[in-house]
């Protein structure tokens, strides 16, 4: 290749000369087009066609490369006439000869047939489209601003937000300010639409999100901030409490609530309890002003745990626990790929059994893994039958689950369900019933019947606690009603703490 440069060069320089001793009347411009093709009849790319004449001073000389299809241009300057050789080299370096009998300036074209197979490639084929994927992440910005960003950014989708508290955007990393503090559930769906046959994707994935309170500035002197809620609580071994407000204002307005149901207005109250118990008390406390700059409003909670008080005592078994059945119904409940879809596993598995599953909605299904979607958002009964043919026992267990359209980033994950006996097929008498499930503005509780005290608790999927009320139990069965409208969207638990023993149910909140 080195050579055939130095040759080129070479043979360049000395036309330039040649040309240079010839006047202008004695010179001509001829152009030589054409096309080299295979016997196949395509084009051959990359074919060399080099043209001289060395029959008369001056020199002429000429050289150049077929492109796409094959196709060559070629601009010789040099003689008035002539007689121009021709010489083409295919890919596998066979020659090619031809000449061309030149007077003036002419343009001729010259075409040849060549045994070389080389032809021009087809272009790659387009990279497949990758699958809708809505995985985001989020962090938090200054004061109550989120910033949110999908974990794959691409060109053909279009995103949309839903923030949890009525905003929307289509920004594919965008920034939210949140009005206040709390939990919302954050909405996002990746659309691709149909360019070609099957080329149309969805996606959608939703996450809790906990927007933190902005701290108060630190303030040196407390009694300085307007309608300060701060209180205290004196407790001793009776159940009888001594409340006191930080706020010593005769011009403010107090208003007391003790968690049992109990409320007062004084600066200063005490109240007696009926029971031992943790309680959740609230003041708030309000003053009234001629002008919006000297009116003010701010509330304040504590819990207080009142003696006598006592933890459900855990008791415990000095004997030996015997091993458990082999026909124990315990399987895991995970949520699938797709909005409503579960897997149900058996946990462990064993090959000599037989494993028969109902899903509460008129659909049954048999093996020790089994996937099952359904067509709405509900509260389905699902129930599975193990049997042992060989130990001669079956066991029945059937459990309430709450199917939501609702999809964390994690896929979700449920808890173990194990049958209480080896024998048992009926479902448990339950002593707390809630409904609708899932809930919009107001969620229905229906306690039975019970001696002494209750506390029914509230939480989000965090551990933070949402409400906490105290009951009393009585003979009759007792219906409360809790408003939820207000509450962020998501999966909440609620447990309830009854004569030593804990009941947990869950619901959600759409």
């Amino acid at each position: 290749m080195m050579k055939i440069r130095l040759f080129l060069l070479l043979n360049l320089l000395l036309v330039g000369w040649a040309g240079a001793q010839v006047s202008p009347s004695m010179r001509s411009q001829l152009m030589l087009t054409g096309r080299i093709v295979d016997t196949a009849g395509l084009g051959v790319v990359g074919a060399q066609v080099m043209v001289w004449d060395t029959a008369a001073q001056p020199f002429v000389f000429g050289f150049t490369s077929t492109t796409n299809n094959g196709f060559y241009s070629l601009r010789v300057l040099g003689r008035a006439s002539g007689t121009l050789r021709m010489r083409v080299t295919d890919c596998s370096g066979q020659v090619y000869l031809d000449s061309v009998v030149y007077n003036g300036s002419n343009a001729f074209t010259r075409n040849f047939t060549v045994q070389c197979r080389i032809r021009i490639p087809n272009p790659p084929p387009p990279p497949p489209l990758r699958p809708c994927n809505a995985a985001f992440s989020f962090r938090p910005d200054t004061g109550l601003a989120v910033r949110f960003a999908p974990a794959v950014v691409d060109t053909l989708w279009t995103y949309r937000w839903s923030f949890g508290d009525g905003n929307l955007s289509t920004q594919v990393s965008p920034t939210h300010t949140y009005a206040s503090g709390g939990m919302y559930t954050v909405r996002l769906v990746v659309t691709r639409l149909a360019t070609s046959a099957g080329a149309a994707c969805s996606d959608t994935e939703s996450r809790v999100v906990n927007v933190p309170m902005p701290p108060r500035p630190p303030i040196s002197n407390p009694w300085s901030i307007p309608c300060n809620p701060r209180f205290g609580a004196r407790i001793d071994t009776t159940l009888t409490v001594q409340f006191r407000s930080v706020m010593q204002d005769t011009t403010a307005q107090y208003s007391w609530n003790f968690g049992n149901g109990a409320t007062s207005n004084g600066r200063n109250p005490s109240h007696t309890y009926s029971a031992a118990g943790s309680y959740v008390v609230v003041l708030a406390v309000s003053r009234p002003g001629t002008t919006t700059g000297t009116s003010c409003t701010d509330t304040a909670w504590l819990r207080i745990s009142v003696p006598g008080y006592r933890r459900p005592r855990i008791i415990t078994n000095p004997r030996p626990v015997p091993p458990p059945s082999p026909c124990q119904a315990r399987y895991l409940v995970t949520t699938d790929t797709q909005p409503l879809g579960y897997m149900f596993s058996v946990r462990p598995a064993m090959a000599r059994m037989t494993y028969a599953w109902s899903f509460g909605d008129g659909t049954t299904a048999t093996g020790p893994t089994v996937r099952h979607t359904y067509a709405s958002a509900a509260s389905y009964t699902v129930c599975l039958t193990v049997t042992d043919t060989a130990g001669a026992c079956t066991s029945t267990r059937c459990d309430t689950l709450v199917a939501s359209s609702l999809r964390s980033s994690g896929g979700g994950i449920g808890a173990p369900r194990q049958a209480s006996t080896a024998t048992s097929s009926s479902i448990p008498q339950q002593s707390l019933e809630l409904y609708p499930n899932p809930v919009r503005e107001t969620l229905h509780l229906v306690l039975g019947a019970g001696q002494g005290p209750a506390v029914l608790r509230i939480m989000d999927l965090t551990g933070r606690v949402i409400l906490t009320q105290p009951f009393k139990l009585g003979s009759a069965t007792q219906r409360e009603s809790i408003a939820v409208q207000d509450w962020p969207l998501g999966t909440y638990v609620l447990t309830l703490d009854r004569e030593g023993k804990r009941e947990y149910r869950r619901f959600v909140k759409q």
